[in-house]
């Protein structure tokens, strides 16, 4: 029995019978200049032989057009590892003509490889900024914290002014709009 790494969640007696009937493998079968070698060897726990390439070092089953979206399944369960990865998880353990192919569209497809996997990273363009010619025209805001409470405060509304760059600290009790408004009011009225 040759070597043969296989995969328990896989019903190679079902491949094994699908293989029989399927036209791409009759097709590769008759094919004289495949680089493909292709042999037969038991299926896991099964008296049904499975056609498998030996032109690379490990050993990898033929999986027919109709059992390629299961082995994909079983394959990258755990990592979702993108494309490429993906891609190359697959070839190292199966053959299959479509195999880039498939395994491109069903990453793409795929809810938790699209979650975990971040395939462009969208970056915002510069912002042009104009001059101001007026001090407290434009300001920045920021509010820093959570603190640990002194004094009932437990934020800062940090304040910048663009034209000067002149910096204020408001400590705040709260994030609320209102408190907010109410502080920026009382310590900035009187630059007005």
């Amino acid at each position: 029995m040759t070597s043969f790494i296989f995969n328990r969640s896989i019903d190679y007696e079902a491949i094994a019978k699908a293989q029989e009937i399927d036209k791409e493998l009759k097709k590769i079968l008759s094919t004289e200049n495949s680089s493909l070698k292709l042999g037969k060897v038991p299926a896991f726990g099964s008296s049904c032989d499975i056609f498998y390439d030996s032109s690379t070092k490990k050993k990898r089953p033929y999986i027919p057009e109709s059992f390629r979206k299961i082995v994909f399944n079983s394959v990258p369960n755990l990592v979702h590892p993108g494309i490429k990865a993906t891609t190359k998880l697959l070839k190292s353990k199966f053959i299959c003509p479509s195999i880039n192919n498939d395994a491109r569209t069903w990453t793409r497809s795929c809810l938790k490889c699209q979650k975990f996997k971040v395939t462009r990273h969208v970056q915002s363009p510069f912002q042009q900024y104009y001059n101001v010619s007026k001090r407290f025209t434009e300001i920045n805001l920021d509010i820093i914290g959570l603190f640990p409470s002194s004094e009932g405060f437990s934020y800062c509304l940090t304040i910048i002014d663009r034209y000067n760059r002149w910096p204020e600290a408001i400590p705040l009790p709260d994030i609320r709009a209102k408190t907010i408004a109410d502080k920026l009011s009382d310590n900035f009225s009187h630059y007005y």
